[in-house]
């Protein structure tokens, strides 16, 4: 009863149909699997047929006005490059569309539309005239022709870098512009100023620049021999409280056009330097070489070479190395003197006074401040010098015999300036300006 075998079940024929109705989410998957083989197949014929193609089916639509290449679109299937070289129009279509962001055909159009290139470079340049220095770097950045005019020499005249920290070789972009006027008061200077033999500046290289100003200057004694090299036609310069060497002295007697020299301050000055600015320098009419602690051999030369040429000299801080003797010699060289400064030589007396009132002249302003020496002279006498304006004593005369003598010179003023203007590039309230000539834009 029990041994028998075990009966399948009756198999039926719609037991397909009664598991769809059992599943219908089965069901459907099985739908979608079926249409995604018949997408697939149809996706290969296409890729078939799409291979067939030739370069010159897939050409490249253009606008008929500007013959402008248009890009294909990213959802557009992508056709394959056929084994035969394409022609040359084809290639140079290929060459425009492969380039990022189309730049060439971008620079035909900014070329057929920028309104700048209907001007002339006249017009250019007198536009360019108006911007600042650090914009006209800028401006040159934008193509060629505005690099050249942003680059033309009348536009960098002058230039004003007053306490600017530079990094080295930075003043060899600057001489290149063709600065006439550069003023780099307080300005730190690093080394090398300018490479020796220098890829950048072309060989024996020579600045166009005529008025220079390094007052407060950080830089090497060095550094300033190497730009100095590089100055034949300096007209007005000031080295106030700058290092100097006999190199730095060479350097600037080769600028034999030169009429102003400041050196107030500097360090440095040795007889044979100032015996090689002095020889050379022969149209020099404003000299200042106060506080630069000379000896006296130094101011033996300075007494021996100095040119008849000058008009305006300052001598002031020898101290008790200055004598009564160097200023009879100073006098006899320079008959021409018209402004003279003696301050702080307390080694002068009564002589050089005399001296003074005897043989210039043309004098019209002397300072003789704390001058000790000179306490007893008679300062009444300097009435006889009918060209004397100006008369500095401070710190000589007590207040009372100052105030006599105030009232009794009516026509000269005293104790007017109690400061130095000789050589100097920066006077009173003139401070962005040197030796007069506007330096900012």
């Amino acid at each position: 009863m029990y041994g028998g075998k075990r009966a399948r079940p009756k198999s039926h024929e719609n037991s397909q149909e009664l598991d769809e109705n059992a599943c219908p989410n089965a069901t459907k998957k099985r739908r979608t699997d079926k249409d995604f083989d018949v997408i697939g197949d149809k996706r290969l014929e296409l890729d078939d047929l799409t291979s067939n193609f030739s370069e010159d089916d897939e050409s490249t639509y253009t606008d008929s006005d500007d013959s402008i290449p248009l890009h294909r679109s990213d959802h557009s299937p992508k056709k394959k490059r056929p084994s035969s070289p394409p022609s040359n129009h084809n290639d140079n279509n290929a060459k425009m569309l492969s380039t990022p962001d189309n730049k060439y055909v971008l620079n035909d159009c900014i070329q057929k539309n920028c309104h700048f290139n209907k001007l002339s470079d006249e017009m250019m340049l007198s536009i360019f005239l108006w911007l600042p220095k650090v914009q006209l770097s800028r401006v040159a950045l934008v193509c060629k022709r505005w690099r050249c005019i942003a680059y033309d020499d009348t536009l960098w005249g002058r230039l004003d870098l007053n306490n600017k920290s530079l990094h080295p070789r930075n003043l060899e972009h600057v001489l290149k512009r063709g600065v006439l006027v550069l003023r780099l008061t307080g300005a730190i200077i690093p080394s090398p100023v300018i490479k020796p033999n220098s890829s950048y500046l072309p060989l024996n290289f020579v600045s166009k620049i005529q008025y220079l100003d390094l007052t407060m200057a950080q830089i090497s004694d060095e550094g300033l021999a190497e730009l100095l090299k590089t100055c034949r036609h300096l007209r007005k310069l000031s080295l106030e409280n700058c290092p100097l060497n006999q190199a730095v002295c060479e350097q600037i007697g080769h600028n034999v056009e030169l009429e102003v020299l400041n050196l107030t301050s500097a360090t440095g000055l040795k007889s044979n330097g100032l015996e090689a600015i002095l020889a050379c320098c022969t149209k020099l009419y404003a000299l200042n070489v106060a506080w630069t602690a000379m000896d006296q051999e130094t101011l033996n030369t300075l007494s021996v070479t100095l040119s008849q040429s000058i008009k305006y000299l300052n001598v002031a801080g020898c101290r008790k190395n200055l004598s009564d003797d160097h200023v009879k010699k100073v006098i006899e060289k320079c008959p021409n003197l018209e402004e003279l400064d003696l301050s702080d030589c307390t080694n002068l007396t009564s002589v050089t006074l005399e001296c003074i009132i005897a043989k210039l002249d043309k004098l019209e302003h002397l300072s003789l401040s704390r001058c000790y020496n000179m306490a007893n002279s008679n300062f009444k006498s300097l009435e006889k010098m009918e060209s004397l304006d100006y008369l500095e004593l401070f710190g000589v005369l007590h207040d009372s015999v100052l105030n006599a003598l105030t009232n009794d010179m009516e026509t000269i003023s005293i104790n007017h300036f109690p400061f130095s203007s000789i050589a100097r590039p920066t006077t009173g309230y003139r401070r962005t300006s040197l030796w007069g000539l506007r330096v900012r834009d």
